[in-house]
């Protein structure tokens, strides 16, 4: 699904009149045991979530990635998902 809406989101923008300007940036993240971890910087783990007047709900210090096309979102996801926490279990097996 995700990379259908990629397509479209890009899809829009080539559509949209030139005098309009877009900026496109990708975050990644994981919450697991409540904590939130940047999936493209994991050294950044336990960020915090904060809410401003003018940026409203955000992530301090996540990790923002300017994109300009669908293939480097869609590199971007797939680095992100390699430094995602799998773990296994009994229940797994």
């Amino acid at each position: 699904m995700v990379p259908r809406l990629v397509s479209q989101l890009f899809e829009m923008i080539g559509d949209a009149p030139e005098e309009v300007e877009f900026q496109v940036k990708v975050s990644m993240i994981e919450i697991y045991r409540e904590k939130i971890r940047d999936l493209f910087e994991p050294s950044k783990s336990n960020l915090q979530i904060h809410e401003d007047r003018t940026k409203g709900i955000f992530i301090a210090d996540v990790t923002e990635e300017y994109v300009t096309d669908e293939n480097e979102v869609l590199k971007l996801l797939t680095d992100g998902n390699e430094n995602r926490s799998i773990g296994v279990t009994d229940m797994n097996a």
